[in-house]
């Protein structure tokens, strides 16, 4: 489940095994209609929209078991490993415009 604020931040409730491949499939269905309903400050999605894993603000888990966060430790490096990569790319430009070249 993923709430989305009224700001915008998302909230992955639970991080149950296979999470990684809901968010891939969301973004190969991107085109299907999503049926939303607004309560209070939260937007509950009922269909697939496109959403990157490294969009996730926050992870919620409800218990401890390998339903909840079996996808965590897998969540985790993905989202790492876009972080890096973004840093990596942030240096090169920087170093272009240092010695400037483009």
């Amino acid at each position: 489940l993923l709430l989305i604020a009224a700001d915008g931040s998302k909230t992955l409730v639970n991080c149950g095994e296979g999470c990684q491949r809901s968010f891939l499939e969301s973004g190969a269905s991107s085109g299907a209609p999503s049926t939303s309903t607004n309560t209070h400050a939260y937007t509950y999605t009922y269909t697939s929209t496109s959403v990157r894993v490294s969009s996730v603000h926050r992870i919620c888990l409800t218990h401890i078991g390998h339903d909840a966060l079996g996808g965590l430790p897998g969540m985790i490096l993905t989202t790492a490993d876009v972080a890096e990569s973004a840093a990596r790319d942030f240096q090169r430009r920087m170093t272009k415009e240092a010695n400037g070249t483009s």
